[in-house]
């Protein structure tokens, strides 16, 4: 008798657990679908161009709520390179700059990650023309992606044909195209200085139709949507 009490009580106790650790992992996509999709918290303030710190507040929360294990948007690993980079493209410009910022700050310092930000912004985001400066999240990115990948990094990434690994010289040749005049400037001469962590080489591939495939990826719809 003793043993089946024993195990009820921890199947009660895994259980227990298992549900807590799915409510905080949802509590990520409940967040982000707040930013995004049901609230007005990164709405200019009524009468102005200024960002209302609800919007701060609410990127602080998702930081907590993505970081802990589990944490998932639509079934798949929170990742803010691509993830929060979504956010971009629904937020009024008075609050693409917070948005940037917290983005900047999420990012880990790799070249996985960086260059998947790279990959997923830099078209998008830094290729318009009639801006006349590189803004400071573009300088950013290309900051952090000459910083943190070395010349014979690869980024895993994902195309029409499934994954793929592309060379860091070919995303420089590649997105270096679509980047704004001010952002090429900014970018000239800036040459890679992180440490190399691959290890193995791997064909060349045409990345340009990895753009379309980024963009669709990163607007990621929430699950109740579908």
């Amino acid at each position: 008798m003793y043993f089946l009490y024993r195990q009820s009580f921890l199947l009660f106790a895994v259980s227990s657990l298992t549900l807590y650790t799915g409510a905080i992992a949802n509590e990520c996509e409940d967040q982000y679908n707040a930013i995004i999709f049901l609230s007005n918290v990164c709405d200019p303030v009524e009468g102005s161009d200024q960002c209302p710190a609800s919007c701060q507040e609410s990127l602080d929360m998702l930081d907590t709520a993505c970081s802990v294990d589990g944490a998932t948007i639509s079934g798949e690993p929170y990742q803010a390179s691509t993830n929060l980079a979504a956010a971009l493209i629904f937020v009024d410009e008075p609050c693409k700059s917070v948005v940037g910022d917290e983005l900047l700050s999420q990012v880990e310092d790799t070249c996985q990650d960086i260059g998947t930000l790279y990959l997923s912004t830099s078209v998008i985001f830094c290729g318009d023309d009639d801006t006349p400066a590189c803004s400071p999240f573009c300088q950013g990115v290309l900051d952090g992606f000459y910083r943190s990948c070395a010349v014979d990094d690869e980024v895993m990434t994902e195309d029409f044909t499934g994954k793929v690994s592309l060379p860091v010289s070919q995303i420089r040749v590649g997105y270096h195209a679509g980047l704004s005049e001010a952002c090429k400037e900014y970018g000239k001469g800036k040459e890679f200085e992180g440490s190399s962590t691959s290890s193995s080489s791997v064909s060349s591939i045409s990345i340009f139709p990895v753009i379309l495939s980024l963009v669709v990826s990163s607007v990621c719809f929430p699950s109740w949507l579908a």
